[in-house]
C-alpha cells in the first residue's frame, strides 16, 4: 500500500524541534540524533529527512534544556495521551481518528504491554522501537492525507483488535510480530 505523501523540510525540522521541546530524557534517548551510539551499534542508515528531523530535534533539545519544557501549543493532549504517543503512535492516531477513548482502549493497553514487557527487553526490540519512532509519524501522515482515511483507520482498528486478543491470551511474541507486520504494511515497505 503506497501513498503519495511527503512532508517538506521545514515541517520535518519543526516536528523534530517540537518533539524535543516537549520531551524528556527517554525521548532524547529514543530520538538521539544520529549517527550516534545506537546507530553505530545497529548500523542504522539515515535518510535525508531523518537528518533534517535530527537537526530540529537537537535545536529543540538545546532550547528545552536552556528555557524549559514546552508542550505543543496546538495540542490539547492529556498526559496519558502523550505517553501513549511515545510507544503507540499509530494506535493512538487510529483511536483518535475513529473517536474512540484512549483510557478505555484494550488495543492501546495491549500495545503498551507488548512494548514494556516484550519489545524493550531486548536489543533487537529496542532497535525496532527506535525505527518505529522515526517512521510512525510519516505513516500516520500518509494515512491522514488519504481521501479514504476513515476506512483505512477502520481496517487498522480491526487488525489491532485481533492483535490485542493475541497479546491478552499471553502470546506477547506473536502480538509483537503481528503489530510489526501491520506497521510494515502501512509503511508500504519493510522498515523492521
Amino acid at each position: 500500500m503506497g501513498w503519495p505523501w511527503e512532508k517538506n523540510n521545514d515541517e520535518i525540522y519543526q516536528e523534530g524541534y517540537d518533539r524535543a521541546r516537549a520531551g524528556d530524557g527517554i525521548t532524547d534517548f529514543v530520538n538521539s540524533p544520529g549517527p550516534g551510539i545506537l546507530d553505530s551499534i545497529f548500523d542504522l542508515k539515515q535518510t535525508e529527512s531523518e537528518k533534517i528531523f535530527d537537526k530540529g530535534y537537537e535545536k529543540g533539545r538545546d532550547d528545552r534544556l536552556e528555557y524549559g519544557r514546552r508542550e505543543d501549543s496546538d495540542s490539547d493532549d492529556s498526559s496519558s495521551e502523550e505517553s501513549s504517543k511515545s510507544c503507540c503512535y499509530i494506535v493512538t492516531a487510529c483511536l483518535n481518528n475513529l473517536g474512540l477513548s484512549l483510557e478505555e482502549s484494550q488495543e492501546l493497553k495491549a500495545m503498551k504491554l507488548v512494548t514494556r514487557e516484550y519489545a524493550l527487553t531486548s536489543a533487537r526490540g529496542k532497535r525496532d522501537y527506535i525505527i518505529y519512532q522515526r517512521n510512525a509519524p510519516g505513516i500516520v501522515g500518509r494515512i491522514e492525507s488519504r481521501d479514504d482515511s476513515k476506512e483505512v483507520w477502520g481496517r487498522v482498528y480491526d487488525r489491532l483488535k485481533d492483535i490485542s486478543q493475541i497479546v491478552f491470551s499471553g502470546n506477547l511474541e506473536r502480538g509483537y510480530k503481528d503489530y510489526k507486520s501491520l506497521v510494515n504494511e502501512l509503511s508500504g515497505r519493510p522498515i523492521f
